[in-house]
Protein backbone atom coordinates (compact mmCIF):
# COMPACT_ATOMS: atom_id res chain seq x y z
CA UNK A 1 0.00 0.00 0.00
CA UNK A 2 2.79 2.41 0.94
CA UNK A 3 4.57 1.75 -2.36
CA UNK A 4 1.36 2.38 -4.30
CA UNK A 5 0.77 5.66 -2.46
CA UNK A 6 4.33 6.74 -3.13
CA UNK A 7 3.90 5.96 -6.80
CA UNK A 8 0.69 8.01 -6.95
CA UNK A 9 2.45 10.89 -5.22
CA UNK A 10 5.34 10.72 -7.67
CA UNK A 11 2.99 10.53 -10.65
CA UNK A 12 1.29 13.76 -9.59
CA UNK A 13 4.38 15.72 -8.58
CA UNK A 14 5.48 18.20 -11.26
CA UNK A 15 9.14 17.25 -11.03
CA UNK A 16 9.90 16.91 -14.76
CA UNK A 17 9.01 19.76 -17.13
CA UNK A 18 9.53 19.32 -20.86
CA UNK A 19 10.32 22.53 -22.74
CA UNK A 20 9.65 22.46 -26.48
CA UNK A 21 11.10 25.46 -28.36
CA UNK A 22 9.01 25.51 -31.54
CA UNK A 23 10.32 25.37 -35.09
CA UNK A 24 14.11 25.27 -35.61
CA UNK A 25 16.62 24.43 -38.34
CA UNK A 26 15.07 24.68 -41.79
CA UNK A 27 11.84 25.97 -40.19
CA UNK A 28 12.36 29.60 -39.07
CA UNK A 29 8.83 30.05 -37.81
CA UNK A 30 7.30 33.52 -38.04
CA UNK A 31 9.58 36.42 -39.00
CA UNK A 32 9.22 39.96 -37.70
CA UNK A 33 9.62 43.39 -39.30
CA UNK A 34 13.35 43.50 -38.59
CA UNK A 35 13.86 39.85 -39.55
CA UNK A 36 13.68 38.50 -36.00
CA UNK A 37 13.09 34.75 -36.30
CA UNK A 38 10.65 32.94 -34.06
CA UNK A 39 12.90 29.88 -33.84
CA UNK A 40 15.71 31.95 -32.29
CA UNK A 41 13.52 33.74 -29.76
CA UNK A 42 11.81 30.62 -28.43
CA UNK A 43 15.08 28.68 -28.17
CA UNK A 44 16.66 31.45 -26.13
CA UNK A 45 13.63 31.77 -23.84
CA UNK A 46 13.53 27.97 -23.50
CA UNK A 47 17.14 27.86 -22.33
CA UNK A 48 16.53 30.65 -19.85
CA UNK A 49 13.44 28.88 -18.53
CA UNK A 50 15.41 25.63 -18.18
CA UNK A 51 18.09 27.41 -16.16
CA UNK A 52 15.52 28.97 -13.83
CA UNK A 53 13.64 25.70 -13.29
CA UNK A 54 16.84 23.78 -12.58
CA UNK A 55 17.83 26.41 -10.00
CA UNK A 56 14.68 25.35 -8.18
CA UNK A 57 15.54 21.67 -8.35
CA UNK A 58 13.15 20.81 -11.18
CA UNK A 59 14.40 18.44 -13.83
CA UNK A 60 13.94 19.84 -17.33
CA UNK A 61 14.11 18.21 -20.73
CA UNK A 62 14.34 20.19 -23.96
CA UNK A 63 13.12 18.77 -27.25
CA UNK A 64 15.87 20.82 -28.88
CA UNK A 65 18.68 22.87 -27.36
CA UNK A 66 20.20 24.07 -30.62
CA UNK A 67 19.07 25.23 -34.05
CA UNK A 68 17.78 21.94 -35.45
CA UNK A 69 14.45 20.83 -36.88
CA UNK A 70 12.57 18.22 -34.83
CA UNK A 71 9.45 16.62 -36.39
CA UNK A 72 6.28 17.42 -34.45
CA UNK A 73 5.50 13.82 -33.52
CA UNK A 74 9.02 13.36 -32.12
CA UNK A 75 8.58 16.16 -29.62
CA UNK A 76 5.94 14.45 -27.48
CA UNK A 77 7.80 11.15 -27.85
CA UNK A 78 10.80 12.81 -26.22
CA UNK A 79 8.53 14.09 -23.45
CA UNK A 80 6.99 10.68 -22.80
CA UNK A 81 10.31 8.81 -22.84
CA UNK A 82 11.72 11.20 -20.23
CA UNK A 83 8.77 10.88 -17.87
CA UNK A 84 7.54 14.42 -18.39
CA UNK A 85 4.80 15.73 -16.09
CA UNK A 86 4.18 18.94 -18.05
CA UNK A 87 4.85 19.69 -21.74
CA UNK A 88 5.19 23.34 -22.79
CA UNK A 89 5.62 24.19 -26.46
CA UNK A 90 7.00 27.73 -26.86
CA UNK A 91 6.05 29.96 -29.79
CA UNK A 92 5.76 33.56 -30.94
CA UNK A 93 2.46 34.63 -32.46
CA UNK A 94 1.95 36.30 -35.83
CA UNK A 95 -1.05 37.89 -37.52
CA UNK A 96 -1.92 39.83 -40.67
CA UNK A 97 -3.29 42.55 -38.42
CA UNK A 98 -0.05 44.16 -37.30
CA UNK A 99 -1.87 45.74 -34.36
CA UNK A 100 -2.54 42.36 -32.74
CA UNK A 101 -0.60 41.98 -29.51
CA UNK A 102 -0.48 40.01 -26.28
CA UNK A 103 -0.06 36.50 -24.91
CA UNK A 104 -2.17 33.42 -25.56
CA UNK A 105 -2.04 29.88 -24.16
CA UNK A 106 -3.64 26.87 -25.84
CA UNK A 107 -4.44 23.27 -24.99
CA UNK A 108 -5.47 20.33 -27.17
CA UNK A 109 -9.22 20.10 -27.79
CA UNK A 110 -11.69 20.72 -30.65
CA UNK A 111 -11.35 24.21 -32.08
CA UNK A 112 -14.16 26.57 -31.09
CA UNK A 113 -13.05 29.97 -32.39
CA UNK A 114 -11.81 31.36 -35.69
CA UNK A 115 -8.80 32.84 -33.95
CA UNK A 116 -7.74 29.48 -32.54
CA UNK A 117 -8.26 27.88 -35.94
CA UNK A 118 -5.95 30.40 -37.60
CA UNK A 119 -3.23 29.87 -34.99
CA UNK A 120 -3.42 26.06 -35.20
CA UNK A 121 -3.35 26.11 -38.99
CA UNK A 122 -0.22 28.25 -38.94
CA UNK A 123 1.53 26.10 -36.35
CA UNK A 124 0.45 22.83 -37.99
CA UNK A 125 1.69 24.01 -41.38
CA UNK A 126 5.27 23.24 -40.33
CA UNK A 127 4.68 19.61 -41.32
CA UNK A 128 5.65 20.78 -44.83
CA UNK A 129 9.26 20.67 -43.60
CA UNK A 130 8.98 17.00 -42.60
CA UNK A 131 10.20 14.13 -44.75
CA UNK A 132 7.11 12.02 -44.07
CA UNK A 133 3.69 13.62 -43.74
CA UNK A 134 1.60 10.44 -44.01
CA UNK A 135 1.17 10.18 -40.24
CA UNK A 136 -0.78 13.46 -40.24
CA UNK A 137 -3.19 12.50 -43.02
CA UNK A 138 -5.84 11.15 -40.65
CA UNK A 139 -5.61 14.00 -38.14
CA UNK A 140 -8.10 16.26 -39.86
CA UNK A 141 -10.96 15.11 -37.62
CA UNK A 142 -10.95 16.84 -34.24
CA UNK A 143 -12.45 13.78 -32.55
CA UNK A 144 -9.50 11.70 -33.68
CA UNK A 145 -7.15 14.20 -32.10
CA UNK A 146 -8.91 13.80 -28.77
CA UNK A 147 -8.73 10.03 -28.98
CA UNK A 148 -4.95 10.18 -29.33
CA UNK A 149 -4.62 11.59 -25.83
CA UNK A 150 -3.45 8.94 -23.38
CA UNK A 151 -5.95 9.97 -20.71
CA UNK A 152 -9.08 12.09 -20.99
CA UNK A 153 -8.17 13.80 -17.70
CA UNK A 154 -5.23 15.50 -19.38
CA UNK A 155 -7.62 17.74 -21.34
CA UNK A 156 -9.13 19.11 -18.12
CA UNK A 157 -5.75 19.44 -16.42
CA UNK A 158 -4.23 21.09 -19.48
CA UNK A 159 -7.01 23.68 -19.53
CA UNK A 160 -6.57 24.44 -15.82
CA UNK A 161 -2.80 24.71 -16.07
CA UNK A 162 -3.04 26.83 -19.23
CA UNK A 163 -5.17 29.30 -17.31
CA UNK A 164 -2.68 29.44 -14.46
CA UNK A 165 0.30 29.92 -16.77
CA UNK A 166 -1.49 32.61 -18.75
CA UNK A 167 -2.20 34.64 -15.61
CA UNK A 168 1.27 34.17 -14.14
CA UNK A 169 3.24 35.14 -17.24
CA UNK A 170 1.02 38.06 -18.28
CA UNK A 171 1.43 39.55 -14.82
CA UNK A 172 5.18 38.94 -14.91
CA UNK A 173 5.92 40.55 -18.28
CA UNK A 174 2.99 42.96 -18.42
CA UNK A 175 1.71 42.13 -21.87
CA UNK A 176 -1.95 42.00 -22.85
CA UNK A 177 -3.75 38.88 -21.64
CA UNK A 178 -5.56 37.42 -24.66
CA UNK A 179 -6.77 34.45 -22.66
CA UNK A 180 -6.79 30.66 -23.04
CA UNK A 181 -8.19 28.85 -26.07
CA UNK A 182 -8.21 25.35 -27.55
CA UNK A 183 -7.38 23.83 -30.93
CA UNK A 184 -6.00 20.73 -32.64
CA UNK A 185 -2.26 21.36 -32.47
CA UNK A 186 -0.30 18.45 -33.92
CA UNK A 187 2.66 19.15 -31.62
CA UNK A 188 0.53 18.40 -28.52
CA UNK A 189 -0.82 15.07 -29.77
CA UNK A 190 0.33 11.99 -27.91
CA UNK A 191 1.62 13.71 -24.77
CA UNK A 192 0.99 11.47 -21.75
CA UNK A 193 0.80 14.51 -19.50
CA UNK A 194 -0.84 17.93 -19.44
CA UNK A 195 0.36 19.81 -22.52
CA UNK A 196 0.29 23.52 -23.39
CA UNK A 197 1.17 25.64 -26.39
CA UNK A 198 2.32 29.08 -25.29
CA UNK A 199 2.36 32.09 -27.66
CA UNK A 200 4.64 34.59 -25.91
CA UNK A 201 3.74 37.68 -27.93
CA UNK A 202 3.31 38.81 -31.53
CA UNK A 203 6.51 38.94 -33.54
CA UNK A 204 4.41 40.61 -36.26
CA UNK A 205 3.78 43.58 -33.95
CA UNK A 206 6.61 46.17 -34.09
CA UNK A 207 6.41 46.96 -30.38
CA UNK A 208 6.38 43.34 -29.24
CA UNK A 209 9.05 42.27 -31.73
CA UNK A 210 11.31 44.97 -30.27
CA UNK A 211 10.80 43.47 -26.81
CA UNK A 212 11.23 39.87 -27.97
CA UNK A 213 14.61 40.81 -29.45
CA UNK A 214 16.07 41.91 -26.12
CA UNK A 215 17.86 39.68 -23.64
CA UNK A 216 16.23 41.59 -20.79
CA UNK A 217 12.70 40.79 -21.93
CA UNK A 218 13.54 37.15 -22.72
CA UNK A 219 14.98 36.75 -19.25
CA UNK A 220 11.85 38.31 -17.77
CA UNK A 221 9.78 35.83 -19.78
CA UNK A 222 11.83 32.89 -18.50
CA UNK A 223 11.56 34.11 -14.91
CA UNK A 224 7.79 34.50 -15.17
CA UNK A 225 7.28 31.12 -16.82
CA UNK A 226 9.33 29.30 -14.17
CA UNK A 227 6.41 29.75 -11.76
CA UNK A 228 5.07 26.45 -13.01
CA UNK A 229 1.31 25.83 -12.78
CA UNK A 230 0.06 23.53 -10.03
CA UNK A 231 -1.89 20.38 -10.76
CA UNK A 232 -5.23 20.54 -8.98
Amino acid sequence: VIQRLRKERDDWELDVVVIDPGHGGKDPGAIGYTKTREKDVVLDVGKRLRKELEKNGIKTVMTRDKDVFVPLAERTKIANLNGGKLFISLHCNSARDRRAKGIETYFLAPTKTDRAMRVSMRENSVIRFEDSQDQYRDLTEENYILLTMANANFARESEEMAGQMQEIVCAGVRLKNRGVDQAGFYVLIGASMPALLFEMGFISNKEEEKKLKTKKFRQKMGLAAKQKPQRE
